[in-house]
């Protein structure tokens, strides 16, 4: 059952998700790149991407509620994020 907890802390982590999008379509155009950044865009906009953030504040929450500290929540949830970049640059995991 979801709890205003959850409703409360997925608020705020899709919003996060929504400037971090924001700040990486920055990134990029500072860079050079032109064209088309639909999905930054969409989810700057806050008009899709939210499953990623809702799913990531579960897990963390669950994590959390069974004891592990935040460091270790923290240090978790960076190693899924570079597995998904090892993966999309490498073809596998490192």
């Amino acid at each position: 059952m979801k709890t205003k907890e959850q409703d409360s802390a997925t608020t705020r982590a899709c919003r996060a998700w929504q400037t971090k999008a924001v700040v990486i379509r920055g990134d990029l155009r500072a860079q050079g790149v032109h064209g088309d950044l639909r999905t930054l865009d969409e989810i700057a906009a806050g008009r899709r991407g939210t499953s990623v953030p809702t799913q990531l504040t579960k897990l963390a929450m669950e994590m959390r509620d069974h004891g592990m500290s935040e460091a270790a929540v923290t240090l978790r949830l960076t190693r899924i994020a570079a597995v998904i970049a090892a993966i999309v640059f490498n073809g596998q995991a490192a």
